[in-house]
């Protein structure tokens, strides 16, 4: 396993000098004169300083005092450090692994091109606009967003590219699905059920009342009722929507454990693609975000993040 070593400290380097005094002064000073002179060797004559007034360590000095650097990380770290450590690993992180996937910039370059189309910009500026009013800061931020989603992508599976089709098809799935649930806190038990369920032909209704640790539908045969998108997690609303009514569901891993899920009706859209193009194409972006979001979180535990910063460790113990 790769390890990433990541040092938080800002250190400056001080040269300590003193100029030679006059090998004329006072006998009581003899001894003070000595060590200036031999101080004056080492350091080739120049004078002594106060470190906090060194040049190479200021980041500001005016006549009210002086900021140094120690004291401006110090400040910007109690104020963002947490946001950029982690902006500043997920980057590392993402480079590392592009790397390594062979993605490079032609590969981003294209999928660029890709979503410009698919986002209807006419040139790159227009589109630089758009994801700057979105999450991008800037141009190189905006191309490091699409190196991650396309470093995610490789770790994800079954991830929905957003095409005319992909959207298409995600309206023919209906506006609102009826399901019921099983849900149980090991992944072990859960292939238990679902082996059950198919192979044995058992009642949903009898396994969700002994099993299901939902106390909201357990009683009720696991049933959630109906409800449209957005509405629920989602990984269980993605699942949910692609199932055929009566079609069962692999386990599903959620915050609370896994699902497993079983449609019983689905709803039509009333109104016409058109109308509800852009709503599905958000659904599809939350879906795909929420997916890559739990991977990204996955590959970063694969790494031994070691931060030597006290005041910072929590990020990643």
């Amino acid at each position: 396993m790769k390890k990433l070593m990541y040092t938080l400290a800002i250190s400056s380097l001080f040269l300590f000098a003193c100029s030679a005094e006059n090998d004329e002064q006072e006998e009581e000073n003899s001894e003070t004169n000595n060590a200036v002179s031999q101080e004056s060797n080492d350091y080739n004559g120049n004078e002594r300083e106060d470190p906090t007034l060194n040049g190479d360590n200021l980041v500001v000095e005016s006549e009210a005092g002086t900021i140094s650097k120690d004291d401006f990380y110090e400040e910007l770290k109690a104020s963002h450090g947490e946001a950029v450590l982690n902006r500043l690993i997920e980057k590392m992180i993402i480079e590392a692994e592009a790397e390594n996937l062979g993605i490079d910039d032609e590969t981003v370059q294209a999928e660029m091109e890709q979503l410009m189309e698919n986002y209807g910009a006419d040139n790159e500026t227009e589109f630089y606009e758009l994801f700057t009013r979105q999450d991008a800061e800037d141009e190189d931020d905006m191309e490091h967003l699409i190196k991650r989603q396309l470093v995610m992508e490789e770790y994800t599976d079954n991830m929905e590219r957003i095409t005319e089709d992909a959207l298409e098809t995600e309206y023919e799935r209906g506006r609102m699905v009826e399901a019921r649930h099983i849900l149980v806190s090991d992944r072990e038990e859960a292939d238990e059920l679902y082996r059950r369920l198919t192979e044995d032909e058992a009642s949903f209704a009898d396994l969700a009342a002994e099993y299901s640790t939902d106390p909201t539908s357990s009683d009720d045969g696991g049933n959630v009722g109906s409800f449209q998108r957005g509405t629920m997690n989602p990984a269980f609303e993605r699942t949910a929507f692609l199932l055929d009514v009566g079609e069962i569901s692999e386990p599903v891993k959620g915050p609370s454990g896994y699902h497993i899920i079983e449609v019983t009706d689905r709803t039509d859209f009333d109104e016409p693609f058109a109308e509800v193009r852009e709503q599905l194409r958000t659904t599809l972006e939350d879906r795909r975000l929420y997916m890559m979001t739990e991977q990204q979180g996955e590959l970063f535990d694969s790494y031994d993040i070691d931060i030597h910063d006290d005041e910072l460790d929590h990020l990643f113990p």
